[in-house]
């Protein structure tokens, strides 16, 4: 979860276990989680953003380190400014 928006939706962001190449921010599951457990590393795709409403999410699988959630967060940040 990047932010929670109103009336029970939230923002999210895309989260898989290939890398791709491109804009994927790496998430060591040895390191970056705090909370629950990851599989293997997975890739954060900060620019592939979508809301979903807390009725269709089925339950948490972890916690971000909260250096590697600003780290995503602050990716949005710049491809929102510069369009990018």
């Amino acid at each position: 979860m990047v932010g929670k928006a109103d009336r029970g939706d939230y923002i999210l962001c895309q989260l898989t276990s290939q890398s791709y190449n491109d804009d994927g921010i790496e998430i060591d599951p040895s390191k970056d989680v705090t909370a629950g457990k990851l599989r293997g590393t997975s890739y954060a795709k900060p620019l592939k953003l979508f809301t979903a409403n807390e009725r269709v999410i089925k339950g948490v699988i972890g916690r971000l380190s909260g250096e590697k959630l600003d780290s995503i967060v602050g990716k949005i940040v710049v491809a929102i400014r510069t369009g990018n």
